[in-house]
């Protein structure tokens, strides 16, 4: 199993926005991802942004989107 972390910020104004992509978009197209395996968003607010890390789980280094594997 692999996790791959990726980290973002975005203002408070349209941090809600952004939470809401990830729970529809995002995850949807994850699911149909060879050798997904489940994702986290998970949410720190502070005054004026909020950070996101995003944790994915892969079977393998092999496995997920192509732009994931990029320099492995």
């Amino acid at each position: 199993m692999i996790a791959r972390i990726w980290r973002g910020w975005a203002p408070q104004a349209t941090a809600d926005d952004y939470q809401r992509h990830y729970e529809s978009e995002v995850s949807s197209h994850l699911r149909g991802v060879d050798g997904f395996r489940g994702a986290r968003l998970l949410r720190k607010d502070d005054a004026q942004e909020v950070m996101f890390t995003s944790v994915t789980l892969f079977t393998s280094a092999d496995s997920g989107p192509a732009l994931c594997r990029r320099g492995l």
